[in-house]
């Protein structure tokens, strides 16, 4: 029969393995801290797990002997010693092998900081923490905590790459950053990482916190990873109801689906295995050179925005309205971009000059694709009035660089409008547009 000795040392190594050791000072100042202030549950869900798993794999890295449990085992000696020190060249290996994978394309981290040169890759079919096996990219982040270890190193790469000349050098620097992405891209800290950013910026994060914070309470976790289960479409819920739809199954396809620069919807890619089951997302590698190109280039391309100028004044657009808005003005771009690639000057110019060329053709199919839309739905704008003339009287609308509908017909009854406008009809119905002086058009 196993001693009471072994009985202890079974346990606690599977305490260790399944990362729920007891938590030193500080962890469990954390933990009461979570438990016992109003609210703070929802910004920090979970403390001991991962707060094991970090110390799992430090005790994998060069920084393990920096830690007192790692000091304490190459003090004592003999297996302890061994054990430690094991640990550390364990994972120093896979961190260099990561550091070479990714100095060769072949390990993502976290991709570039700016959202529109993020946008140039993923359209590409990259992704961030994977691994590319053949033409796909293969997630590696659910692996923790080695996975960590692989993406600290991913990101130290990047962080290199993406340095100015002068702080090229600074190696601290980039360990850092790495170290502080990868935390921050994790699952179990996602509540931390996105109440410091609505901190930093509430303006523009601020909505969207509290919104999927209140979604998230309103629907269970089980039935949002059935509604990813079986959308495989990304939503773009710009509203409460909308977030809550997002995440419900059978519902979720009643939100707009987000798109990426070509119109195209976005897709949370394949599972590798059972939908239920599997952590690994996959995506493929496009052979389409076009999108090759943008993602070598790394063109910053943001989205069209989600309002439209009439009268020297924005307008907002419906989610119907910008969701027709983004699929006009991406095929443009993409018919365009394409005869401009046949062509043989295309491989005269220089990689600046392309991406300039690229930019150029998403503003113009940005401008086509606003004036279909507002041509295709006349109640954008309407009652917008020009700025410095007289209101309108009721049943007339303002025209602005798309044909508006007027609300009645000349004849129909309606009274006389103010000096300064005119009358004119551009298809099938009347709008009224500015004069540009008092003679008639």
């Amino acid at each position: 029969a196993p001693t009471g000795e072994m009985a202890k040392a079974a346990e606690d190594a599977a305490r260790y393995y399944t990362f729920q050791k007891e938590l030193g000072v500080a962890g469990q100042a954390v933990q009461n801290m979570s438990n016992k202030v109003p609210g703070l549950k929802l910004v920090i869900p979970f403390v001991r797990t991962p707060a094991n798993i970090v110390k799992f794999a430090g005790e994998r890295s060069v920084f393990g002997v920096a830690m007192p449990e790692v000091r304490a085992a190459l003090k004592a000696g003999g297996r302890s010693r061994d054990e430690a020190l094991a640990k550390i060249t364990l994972g120093s290996g896979l961190s260099t092998a990561a550091v070479l994978a990714a100095m060769h394309g072949r390990l993502s981290g976290s991709g570039p900081s700016d959202p529109r040169e993020r946008a140039s890759l993923l359209q590409a079919g990259w992704q961030p923490y994977s691994v590319k096996v053949g033409d796909r990219w293969v997630s590696y982040s659910r692996f923790d905590p080695l996975s960590m270890l692989a993406g600290v190193a991913a990101d130290f790469v990047e962080a290199g790459h993406s340095a100015k000349p002068q702080e090229a050098d600074k190696l601290a620097v980039h360990l850092t950053l790495g170290i502080a992405k990868n935390l921050t891209s994790k699952t179990w800290l996602s509540g931390a990482a996105d109440f410091f950013q609505m901190l930093d910026d509430p303006d523009r994060y601020g909505d969207r916190y509290f919104r999927n914070l209140a979604a998230t309470a309103a629907v269970p976790s089980i039935l949002n990873q059935t509604a990813q289960a079986i959308d495989p479409n990304m939503r773009d819920a710009r509203t409460l109801m909308d977030a809550i739809k997002a995440r419900t199954p059978g519902l979720s396809q009643s939100v707009m689906p987000r798109r990426d620069m070509w119109g195209e919807a976005l897709t949370r890619g394949d599972s590798v295995g059972p939908d239920f089951l599997s952590p690994l997302y996959a995506t493929k590698q496009t052979d389409d050179p076009l999108r090759a190109e943008i993602a070598r280039l790394r063109v910053p391309v943001s989205m069209p925005q989600r309002d439209v100028m009439v009268n020297g004044e924005r307008v907002p657009l419906d989610p119907q309205q910008y969701d027709e808005y983004q699929r006009v003005s991406g095929a443009a771009a993409g018919q365009s971009l394409r005869d401009a690639m046949r062509s043989p000057s295309w491989n005269l110019l220089t990689d600046a000059q392309r991406s300039d060329y690229i930019r150029s053709a998403f503003s113009d199919a940005r401008k086509q694709g606003r004036g279909e839309v507002m041509a295709a739905h006349p109640e954008i704008g309407a009652g917008v009035v020009l700025k410095g003339m007289p209101p309108l009287p009721p049943g007339y609308s303002a025209g602005s660089s798309a044909p508006v509908a007027l609300k009645g017909l000349r004849g129909s009854g309606l009274p006389p409008m103010p000096r300064g406008y005119a009358m004119r009809k551009p298809v099938q119905h009347e709008t009224v547009v500015k004069r540009p002086s008092d003679s008639a058009d």
